[in-house]
């Protein structure tokens, strides 16, 4: 219809109401091809909604799910005419907001679009948490507050650094969860995300001792739920390691393999368990090794890069997990002085990262990997006898 209109408007006998100019109609064009609305087919409401609901599918079909739980909380509000009457004046505002400033913020970047979603977001959960009395409605409010931590700063996630306000967030969620039931699963579960989220906020900065204090809580809160417990366990190690604390590091890779394989013997076709088993299992090899222990290291990896491998179909970063673990291979190798297999395995691994990059030239991940395994690649040829080409 939008296409159609440009040319009949080029087209009009009446001069007024053909284009003014032709830099008018490469205008039109040029908003015709970012689906935005075109000056030719007028101002109705109708036709802007629906061609803004085309240009931001994922983001108004978020604002749309808010909507309706504000509808649902309305409804249930029903029999309290000055509840229902704000929620109603809460779902008003907030599509006004999704309609004119989201619309606005969108049309300057991501960012400003995120920011502008989490302070409205802020200030709805703030006003609702004065009124949320069943259970289920505090657990809406922790999930939510929970959220927005990540958006505002969890470090585990693209975030929008502010760690402080993120901490804000969490320290809400987990006041609320602290007066459910603790009998109750889901309150629990509630209860457990809560310590995670504060772990991942504060185990990364100069808190991390409070950080893994929350992790420890969180884990003893999940009881029998591998999913949870395979999460948690690699993020503890991950520090660990990071810590230059090999043998905690390996222990826990180790508690994250167990679990994951119990996640995997629930539910056998879950590709993500099958990921985080392979992640579980190639770690656990590189900190065994550096504590000591590198029986059995080379194995695993060669496990973990046959999962990768099969996974790879499924995930684009299977790919870079494939060219990282040749390169750990690489490194035990190394370490326990299997050092022509160990060159092999590095370039293997360089080889997989520069594939990458000739695809995604300006991947900043890619080309730190590529740094990182070249200069293991110096050292190996190095160590092989081949001075030249490690000086080249």
């Amino acid at each position: 219809g939008d296409l159609d209109t440009i040319v009949l408007t080029a087209m009009r006998k009446e001069p007024q109401k053909r284009y003014a100019s032709a830099e008018h109609m490469a205008e039109d064009m040029r908003r015709y091809l970012d689906g935005a609305p075109v000056s030719a087919r007028g101002d109705s409401l109708l036709y802007r909604a629906g061609k803004f609901a085309r240009r931001h599918r994922m983001a108004l079909g978020t604002s749309l799910v808010a909507a309706s739980l504000l509808v649902g909380l309305a409804i249930k509000d029903d029999l309290d005419g000055r509840k229902a009457e704000r929620r109603f004046n809460d779902l008003r505002a907030f599509l006004n907001f999704v309609i004119k400033n989201l619309n606005q913020a969108m049309s300057e970047g991501k960012l400003p679009a995120r920011r502008a979603l989490v302070g409205k977001a802020v200030s709805y959960l703030d006003s609702l948490r004065q009124e949320a009395g069943t259970t289920d409605l505090q657990l809406e409010v922790v999930d939510g507050y929970l959220a927005i931590a990540d958006i505002q700063g969890n470090p585990w996630v693209d975030n929008l650094e502010e760690a402080a306000a993120a901490r804000v967030s969490a320290d809400k969620a987990l006041k609320i969860a602290e007066q459910l039931d603790p009998q109750d699963p889901r309150s629990r579960a509630a209860l457990a995300h809560c310590h995670e989220e504060l772990g991942d906020l504060l185990a990364t900065g100069p808190e991390r001792v409070a950080g893994m204090a929350h992790y420890q809580q969180a884990l003893s809160l999940a009881g029998a739920n591998p999913q949870f417990t395979t999460a948690i366990s690699l993020r503890i190690a991950y520090l660990q390691g990071e810590a230059y604390d090999a043998a905690s590091a390996r222990d826990n890779y180790r508690n994250a393999e167990q679990a994951a394989q119990t996640w995997l013997a629930q539910s056998p076709g879950d590709t993500t368990a099958r990921g985080k088993l392979a992640v579980s299992k190639e770690m656990m090899a590189r900190f065994a090794t550096l504590a000591g222990e590198p029986a059995g290291a080379e194995d695993a990896i060669q496990e973990a890069i046959a999962i990768y491998r099969e996974l790879a179909p499924h995930s684009p970063a299977d790919r870079r997990n494939i060219a990282m673990a040749y390169k750990t291979l690489a490194e035990v190798q190394k370490r326990i002085g299997k050092k022509k297999e160990a060159l092999a395995n590095c370039r293997q691994s360089l080889d997989a990262s520069e594939a990458m990059h000739q695809e995604s030239p300006q991947d900043g991940q890619t080309r730190t990997d590529i740094a990182q395994e070249t200069v293991l690649l110096v050292d190996l040829l190095r160590e092989n006898g081949q001075p030249d080409e490690a000086r080249e």
